[in-house]
């Protein structure tokens, strides 16, 4: 059973009914028979609708791909300030809750003292954080590029 395959090792030439110039019939809105020339000018204009087709299509994708993404980053601040939300509630929970454990071991003020001076505690630990942080960032900035490295507060 024979196959009519192209010889694969035959080098392909150009197609004569593509070729700029090259008279052809059948054209688009004319008679079948009708010959006409496909001008450079007529490619150049193709080329530049085609460009111009491509930019309107690529236009409204990144604008429609900016207005989800402006969505998506107002859900996100949304839930991120509810969750911040609900983490100081948590706390003021656990700071009711220690509070009323304490009460019966050490009396209400000794529990009140107790719980207050944790509190301090941990924010002025937060502050001494911050506050390296922050000096980090400044003396990077002040002795110049290769300072983050540098510095032993990273």
């Amino acid at each position: 059973m024979a196959t009519n395959t192209p010889d694969p090792t035959a080098v392909p030439g150009p197609d004569p009914e593509d070729q700029p110039g090259q008279r052809q019939k059948g054209s688009p809105g004319s008679a079948p028979d009708e010959p006409f020339v496909r001008t450079l000018a007529e490619d150049m204009g193709a080329l530049a609708s085609d460009a111009l087709n491509y930019f309107d299509a690529e236009f409204a994708f990144q604008k429609t791909r900016a207005r989800l993404a402006g969505n998506r980053l107002v859900t996100a601040i949304a839930l991120g300030i509810v969750a911040i939300v609900l983490v100081l509630l948590a706390a003021v929970g656990l700071t009711i809750g220690l509070l009323i454990a304490l009460i019966p071991i050490v009396t209400a003020w000794g529990a009140t003292a107790i719980v207050v001076l944790v509190l301090l505690l941990l924010a002025w630990l937060c502050v001494r954080g911050a506050r390296r942080a922050l000096g980090s960032i400044k003396s990077a900035f002040a002795q110049g590029d290769g300072a983050l490295e540098d510095s032993p507060h990273v």
